[in-house]
C-alpha cells in the first residue's frame, strides 16, 4: 500500500508542476518497486481476508467496502505479470488513486481542486508505515537489557 501513497504524491507533484518532487517520487517509487519485486511471491500469495476479520474484531464498523475494494484492487494491480513497476504508468492505477482521493476528500481532492493543489506542501502521507516500531523497539531493547543485567547479576 506504500506504493499507492507514493503514486498519489507523484500524481500531485505532476499536477502541481513541481519537478523536484516529481523526481523524488519517481525515485522513491523505483525503490518501492524493487523492494516489492523481491517479495512478490509472498505478496501474491497473501490473502487479506484474515486482516479484514481482525479489523472487524477490533473496530465496530470494520473496514469499509470501499477500502477493501481499494486494497484488493491495488494488490491485484501490483501482483500482475508486469509487476509493481507497471503501476507507475498504468492509467487504471492512476484512476484508482484519483477516485479514492475524490471519494475521501471530495471538494478538497488535490487532483481535482486547484486551490487544494496550490496549498500542497510537497508530501502527503508518503512515509512508510511502521506502526510505531521505533518506540516498540526501544521498549523491547530496554526490557531485554534489564533481563540480561538481572541474569548476569
Amino acid at each position: 500500500m506504500h506504493g499507492a501513497s507514493l503514486l498519489y504524491n507523484l500524481m500531485v507533484a505532476e499536477a502541481a508542476g513541481k519537478e523536484e518532487n516529481v523526481s523524488k517520487y519517481e525515485q522513491r517509487l523505483s525503490e518501492w518497486s524493487s523492494a516489492v519485486e523481491e517479495r512478490l511471491n509472498d505478496l501474491s500469495a497473501w490473502n487479506p481476508e484474515p486482516l479484514w476479520g481482525l479489523v472487524s474484531s477490533v473496530r465496530k464498523t470494520g473496514a469499509s467496502m470501499a477500502t477493501r475494494l481499494f486494497v484488493d484492487t491495488w494488490k491485484r494491480m501490483v501482483c500482475t505479470s508486469s509487476g509493481p513497476r507497471s503501476v507507475v504508468s498504468d492509467q487504471h492505477a492512476h484512476d484508482l488513486i484519483r477516485e479514492r482521493e475524490r471519494r475521501l476528500k471530495r471538494g478538497w481532492a488535490r487532483l481535482s481542486s486547484p486551490r487544494a493543489l496550490e496549498i500542497w506542501g510537497g508530501e502527503s502521507s508518503a512515509g512508510q508505515l511502521d506502526y510505531r516500531w521505533t518506540y516498540a523497539h526501544r521498549i523491547l531493547s530496554d526490557i531485554f537489557e534489564g533481563l540480561e543485567k538481572d541474569r548476569v547479576a
